[in-house]
C-alpha cells in the first residue's frame, strides 16, 4: 500500500540530488505495472517536463529505441541493465553513432554487473550520460539508494547500490536483528518517509515483513547486502527464493504452483540460472506423473511451457524444461536446490534437418550465436532451447546489419527459423 505522501517523498528526494527542470524529456519505457514508471510518469509531470510514452515493440527493438532517444531529445531515462545492456550492443554495432543528449540513466530491477558499462563508457565516456545504480523494493516506493557509476568502478568486483536517499535509512542486520560490523554480510533493512503501509489484507505477512523498530516503520528487504568503510552499500543477491528476471521480481514458488496443476507433472521444481551474460534465467524440473503419455521430452516440454504461458507472463516461463525421476532432497527432507542438474537443452536435429537457403542459414547461426549452443536447426523450437524475448531483439538486430528485415515480432510469434524464412521470403516476393 504506496501512498502519495510516499510518491512526493520520493520526488523531494531525487529533487535534493539531481538538477531536473522542465527543460528534460524523460521516457516511460516501463509498465504502469512495473514500480519504475511510478518514477517516470510522475517525476516527469512534477517538473512539467516532456515525457515521451515508448510504444512496445520499440522498447524491445534495441536500435528503435536508440533511434527514438535521439529523434525526441531525450533527456532522462530509466532502464533494466539487462535492457540498457542490448541497447549498448546495438549503439556499439551501429554504423551510425546516435547523437544523444542524455543527461540521466538511472538502472534499477536487477543487479547491475558494472562491467557490462566498459564498452559504454569507452564510446562515450561517463560524463554524459551520468548513469546512477539505484536500488528499491516496490515496498519502498521505487529507490531508496543511489549510486554514480563511473569508468573507475569497472574494475571492482562489487554491485554498489551506494547511500539511502535523502531521509532514508538504511541498516544491515543479522537474522536476530542486529547489526552488523561494516564488512560483514546481512540482511538490509530500509526505513524513513518512503515505507509504504504494508500489504493490502495480509496482516502476518506485513508483521514479518515491516518491523517496529527506534519508533517507526522499517522494511526487511531480504537481500543480502555488506556495508563497505564509509558507509556505501554492495548488493551481493537475495536471501530467498524470490528473484528478479529481467527486472521483474519473480517467486520460483508461484510458477511451480502453476506447473504442478497440469495433469502430467507429478512433481517440479523451478531454479534460478545465472549465465555467463550475467542475465538471469529460468530452469524447471520435472517429474512426470503415471499419466504422462509416452513421446518425445521436446514435446512435452513443449506442453509445459504453453500451459505455464497461458497464466504467466513470459518473464515467469522457465527456459528449459528437465526430466527428472525424483527431485534430490537434503537430509531434513526438503528440496535440495543445490543437487538440481545443469538444465537439459533438447539436442539440435543436425543432419536430419539442414538448411536449404541462405535466410535459414544465417537465422540458424545467429541463433546459436546468442543462445550459446553448438547448433540451431531450422526445425528447432529456440523458446526449448532457452531463448527470450531479449535474445530475440538481439537475433534481430543481427539479422538487420546482415540485410535481412525481420520484425521482432515476427521471432517472437514464430519461434521455430524455418518458418520465420517462409515469412520473409513470402513478403520480400509480395513486396511488404
Amino acid at each position: 500500500m504506496v501512498e502519495h505522501r510516499h510518491v512526493l517523498h520520493l520526488l523531494r528526494a531525487m529533487d535534493e540530488i539531481f538538477e531536473l527542470s522542465r527543460h528534460d524529456v524523460w521516457t516511460m519505457y516501463h509498465s504502469h505495472a512495473f514500480d519504475v514508471s511510478v518514477w517516470e510518469v510522475w517525476g516527469a509531470l512534477a517538473y512539467g517536463a516532456s515525457l515521451v510514452v515508448v510504444p512496445y515493440w520499440t522498447s524491445r527493438t534495441p536500435e528503435a529505441m536508440l533511434s527514438l532517444l535521439e529523434r525526441e531529445r531525450v533527456t532522462v531515462m530509466a532502464q533494466t541493465p539487462s535492457a540498457f545492456q542490448a541497447m549498448i550492443r546495438a549503439d556499439m554495432l551501429s554504423r551510425s553513432r546516435a547523437e544523444l543528449v542524455l543527461r540521466y540513466v538511472y538502472l534499477a530491477g536487477e543487479k547491475l554487473d558494472f562491467g557490462v558499462l566498459r564498452p559504454w563508457f569507452r564510446a562515450r565516456g561517463d560524463i554524459a550520460p551520468q548513469i546512477f545504480n539505484v536500488y528499491g523494493p516496490t515496498e519502498t516506493t521505487v529507490y531508496a539508494t543511489y549510486r554514480r557509476v563511473t569508468a573507475a568502478d569497472l574494475d571492482g568486483s562489487a554491485s554498489l547500490i551506494g547511500h539511502g536517499l535523502p531521509g532514508i535509512e538504511v541498516d544491515v542486520l543479522d537474522p536476530n536483528g542486529r547489526q552488523v560490523p561494516d564488512g560483514v554480510e546481512g540482511d538490509l533493512h530500509i526505513g524513513g518517509p518512503s515505507v509504504s503501509r504494508g500489504y493490502l489484507n495480509q496482516t502476518d505477512l506485513t508483521e514479518q515483513r515491516f518491523p517496529m523498530r527506534s519508533g517507526q516503520r522499517w522494511y526487511r528487504t531480504g537481500d543480502l547486502v555488506r556495508r563497505l568503510t564509509g558507509g556505501e552499500i554492495a548488493y551481493l543477491g537475495r536471501l530467498d527464493h524470490q528473484i528478479q528476471v529481467r527486472g521483474f521480481r519473480v517467486e520460483l514458488g508461484e510458477i511451480e504452483a502453476k506447473l504442478r496443476t497440469h495433469p502430467f507433472v507429478a512433481d517440479c521444481a523451478v531454479a534460478a540460472r545465472t549465465e555467463e551474460t550475467g542475465s538471469t534465467t529460468l530452469a524447471a524440473y520435472v517429474v512426470a506423473g503415471p499419466a504422462a503419455p509416452t513421446m518425445p521430452w521436446q514435446d512435452q516440454a513443449s506442453r509445459f511451457r504453453n500451459h505455464l504461458a497461458r497464466q504467466l507472463p513470459d518473464y515467469m516461463v522457465p527456459a528449459s524444461f528437465t526430466l527428472l525421476t525424483y527431485l534430490p532432497l537434503n537430509q531434513s527432507g526438503k528440496l535440495d536446490r543445490a543437487a538440481l542438474p545443469a538444465p537439459y537443452f533438447p539436442a539440435p536435429l543436425g543432419e536430419q534437418d539442414e538448411c536449404t537457403n541462405d535466410v535459414e542459414a544465417a537465422l540458424c547461426a545467429c541463433w546459436a550465436t546468442y543462445l550459446g549452443v553448438a547448433a540451431v536447426a531450422p526445425g528447432d523450437n529456440v523458446f526449448l532451447l532457452g531463448a527470450h524475448s531479449i535474445v530475440a531483439a538481439q537475433v534481430a538486430f543481427s539479422m538487420r546489419e546482415q540485410g535481412y528485415q525481420i520484425p521482432l515480432k515476427i521471432l517472437l510469434n514464430q519461434p521455430i527459423p524455418r518458418e520465420v524464412a517462409d515469412w520473409f521470403r513470402a513478403s520480400t516476393n509480395s513486396g511488404a
